[in-house]
């Protein structure tokens, strides 16, 4: 793996280094050795580029900020192209609850996972790899020493890689209606298995593979490769293979290989044999089980009597269904033990909830049988027995089983959207689940398991995954949807004496606002909720999932899990099953104080009193936890850090002084509105609810200087949910429609948007290209109007406002003829302008007020510009 924290990304190098600083000065600069180039961590700082490696830090100055970044070569002349630096390249981590994505929708998930493996999602965040974990376009996978993934894409491409193995999603582009789209995937180290889709069939520069020895590419076919070795090995099809200087090598022949070597080109070796292939990749076999029996057909058909089984097994061909041969001769297993009809044979009718087969499987290479004897797997509704057959694919050691469809259209389902890899399971104990991704759109239906907390709605599922209007209902902290927001864990707390709320519908995506949805507890929340606070002291809705609860006297601390899910009207459930949430009460609070100076103390106000609270007045103040109730509250942090403060449910204000000290400090505000101002950009806010207001000063350079230091942990700014009113005027305005407008507001639409208010005086500059994407989140509006006597020069390109934007990716820029907008990027020729002088009510956190844009889209991104005089450049 990379040399980097296997759990999270390293930032930068360590302090206490002295990195060797490395300058550009032609086109291309010399790394020490090859691990800088196939295990560095390889992170952006600012415009410097990090290779964090074994033997310490490399920098390249002024990398991101070359028009023609150099490559990057290793003594052997192993490079890191600019390409590849592109794929692998990440900022830091930033707080463990935030993410983001390239896209709202995964482009594929993960079908086989053995060892230990994680995935690096584009803004540096790292998640371990499980059965179904999504993958996005612009993840890097990265495997351990013990650790091999295989990723099903949507159009049925799949990628397999072996332990201690980089791989980048560079590029995934599909379209279902034509079947047609592009690729790209860069892998660093480590042997990969690679089986082509629907993408790829007949073009090779549909699909490119990127190795730091050069490149392959790809039409229709199987390949095994080896980066750190620069060897493929085709299996089927054919494929390009070129090195860096772009000489290169077609393979069509079975086991053809080639090998690149730098400096000297591409050789093509010849042909390898099945068992050798077999061998040099047995370290990809535990996920890839599909190269392997294309290896033991080849090896069975060329050498029938290369197996150690019984003679009287030897000619049986392998792969049978039932113990069946392909007695008719066209290479297609027979559907029925013993027949030679020359026809595929259905299997019967199936029970309403599993279909039984009894296969006989023989193991690869051996030709020996191995019967599983009565195996029952789940159906899904609606799969019609029709052209489905057990085909063995491995050995009874692992026991794998997988279910091949001979004629698709003869299959009663679809695929959804998503690619999502659903399971059925081998009736028998000591096998494996069956992972099938072929799905129907209905759940599977072979009995849930047991519930976990004793009947009821069953925690952590008890329904397999399931598709709702052909895309999920996404929740928020399962890593699906970048710009949702999600409440952070010190929300969920409260101390003796308070009332608590929220609204969990805010935690899920209902992708089809007309379908309504409800929510549910499981039976384990309520009896946690019954016996901490009793039973007529929490009130939850099924129909909006607001839960409210009332804390009464506690002697202790104490905490409980509250779980929920959502239920569409056909009774499918959201696509992560029960969302786990751990709830703190608190003994023995404090009353809040006018300064509240005291370390590791619990204050907290029980009524609706307007407090103004000084965190910090007169000496230092840290690791205090401030409930502020219901009152429109006035909070200062002049000298503290490490504090928690809920604002509560009032129309608060809050500030954090000019003081070095005050960082890492925690706000969390209610479901009004909100006005949040720090002078420090090291904090953390969370607006929630409501209409908030985020201020930045662009006249505090230390403030600024802090918001241009990528990476730095201690930063965010979310401005939470909103309901923003003014996608209702975007979605029923009749001249955007008749201009191909299509806007889904979503929600509740009663709100006006969370806004980045810009604060200062004089001509000021703000560069969002030179912020890390992290720290400004739920952003629907940007004021640069409101502010006398400031006039603001901004920069945003297109990445800057998904990340910045909710899930609806629409931005709202108040500005006026003093100030200039910049969108830098080719990604804004592709807008058209949709609407000019277009009234939308924009009445910023009251009363309804109309404002004209011009309004331009690419059908993803939505932006509205004030029509007050502004610059802008970039836009049609």
């Amino acid at each position: 793996m990379a040399y980097s924290d296997f759990e999270s990304m390293s930032s930068g190098y360590d302090a206490g280094q002295s990195p060797e600083i490395l300058k550009i000065e032609g086109a291309r600069v010399d790394l020490p050795d090859v691990s800088y180039v196939r295990d560095a961590g390889i992170e952006r700082a600012g415009a410097d580029l990090v290779l964090n490696g074994p033997e310490g830090a490399v920098v390249i100055e002024g990398y991101f900020s070359s028009n023609l970044p150099p490559d990057l070569v290793a003594p052997g002349g192993e490079t890191l192209t600019p390409d590849l630096v592109h794929a692998f390249a990440r900022s830091s981590p930033v707080y463990a609850q935030v993410h983001s994505e390239t896209d709202v929708s995964p482009v594929g998930a993960v079908s086989e996972v053995s060892g230990e493996a994680i995935v690096i999602r584009t803004d540096g965040g790292t998640e371990k790899v499980s059965m179904g974990t999504r993958i996005y376009e612009g993840d890097v996978i990265e495997t351990g020493e013990d650790g091999a993934v295989n990723i099903h894409f949507i159009d049925d491409t799949s990628f397999a890689v072996s332990a201690d193995a980089r791989l980048a999603i560079d590029e995934y582009v599909y379209d279902p209606a034509t079947e047609s789209g592009t690729q790209g995937f860069s892998v660093l180290k480590g042997l990969f298995v690679f089986t082509s889709g629907l993408i790829g069939r007949d073009d090779p520069d549909d699909v490119r593979i990127d190795m730091p020895t050069g490149s392959i590419g790809i039409r229709g076919t199987i390949i095994a490769g080896d980066a750190s070795k620069g060897e493929v090995t085709l299996v089927e099809g054919a494929i390009v293979v070129r090195d860096l200087s772009g000489n290169e090598v077609s393979l069509a022949g079975q086991f053809e290989t080639a090998l690149i070597l730098p400096g000297e080109g591409v050789r093509n070796i010849g042909q390898i044999s099945a068992e050798e292939i077999s061998g040099r990749f047995s370290g990809v076999s535990a996920v890839a089980p599909g190269l392997f029996s294309t290896i033991e057909g080849h090896t069975t058909e060329s050498n029938p009597s290369a197996s150690n089984a019984d003679p009287a097994q030897q000619n049986a061909p392998s792969g049978d269904a039932n113990g069946s041969a392909d007695q008719n001769g066209d290479e297609q297993v027979d559907g029925s033990a013993g027949t030679d009809t020359g026809v595929q044979q259905t299997l019967p009718d199936a029970p309403a909830s599993v279909e039984s087969v009894k296969p006989n499987f023989q193991a690869p290479g051996n030709g020996a049988q191995n019967t599983l004897g009565n195996g029952t797997f789940g159906l899904y509704s609606g799969l019609e027995t029709a052209g489905i057959k057990g085909v063995g694919h491995r050995g009874s050691s692992d026991g794998f089983l997988s279910v091949g469809v001979k004629d698709v259209s003869a299959v009663t389902t679809t695929r959804p959207a998503l690619g999502d890899v659903y399971e059925a399971f081998v009736g028998k104990s000591d096998l494996p689940p069956l992972h099938v991704p072929l799905v129907d759109t209905n759940p599977l239906l072979s009995p849930p398991p047991p519930p976990a907390n004793g009947g009821g709605f069953p925690a952590g599922g008890g329904t397999p995954p399931v598709v709702i209007d052909e895309l999920p209902v996404h929740i928020a902290s399962s890593l699906d949807v970048a710009q949702h927001n999600i409440a952070p864990n010190a929300y969920f707390m409260a101390t003796e004496g308070q009332s608590w709320a929220y609204n969990f519908a805010k935690e899920f995506i209902n992708t089809e606002p007309g379908d309504l949805l409800t929510y549910h507890l499981s039976t384990g929340t309520e009896a946690a909720l019954n016996s901490a606070v009793g039973t007529g002291s929490w009130v939850f809705d099924n129909s909006t999932g607001h839960l409210s609860i009332t804390f009464g006297v506690t002697t202790a601390d104490q905490s409980f899990n509250i779980e929920i899910l959502a239920r569409d009207a056909a009774g499918q459930d959201n696509i992560d099953g029960f969302e786990t949430y751990v709830f703190n009460m608190f003994d023995g609070p404090a009353a809040l104080s006018f300064a509240i100076d005291s370390n590791g103390a619990l204050y907290a106000d029980t009524g609706s009193v307007n407090n103004f609270v000084d965190v910090g007045g007169s000496s230092f103040s840290s690791g205090n936890k401030v409930f502020a109730g219901n009152g429109n509250d006035n909070i200062t942090i002049s000298n503290g850090q490490n504090n928690i403060i809920n604002l509560g449910n009032g129309e608060n204000q809050i500030g954090i002084s000019n003081n070095a000290s005050n960082i890492n400090n925690i706000i969390i505000g209610g479901d009004h509105k909100d006005t949040m101002t720090s002078a420090n950009a090291q904090n953390k806010f969370f607006g929630m609810g409501g209409d908030d207001k985020i201020v930045i000063n662009l006249s505090s350079g230390s403030f600024m200087s802090g918001l241009q230091s990528f990476g730095n942990t201690g930063i965010l700014m979310d401005a939470g949910d909103s309901g923003f009113k003014a996608g209702v005027d975007l979605a029923a305005n009749t001249t955007l429609q008749a201009n191909g407008l299509e806007y889904k507001y979503g929600g509740n639409a009663t709100g006006y948007g969370d806004t980045l208010f810009l604060s200062g005086s004089g001509s000021r500059t703000l560069d969002f290209t030179a912020i890390d994407n992290n720290y400004i989140r739920g952003i629907e509006r940007i004021d640069a109007k409101s502010t006398a006597g400031l006039n603001v020069n901004m920069t945003l390109n297109y990445q800057d406002i998904i990340q910045m934007t909710d899930y609806k990716n629409t931005l709202i820029f108040r500005a006026n003829g003093g100030d200039v907008l910049n969108f830098s990027g080719t990604e804004f020729s592709n807008f058209t302008k949709v609407g000019d002088d277009i009234s939308i009510d924009d009445g910023y956190q009251g009363t309804p007020t109309n404002v004209n844009f011009d309004i331009y889209t690419d059908g993803t991104v939505t932006l509205l510009v004030e029509d007050a005089g502004a610059t802008v450049n970039g836009l049609p």
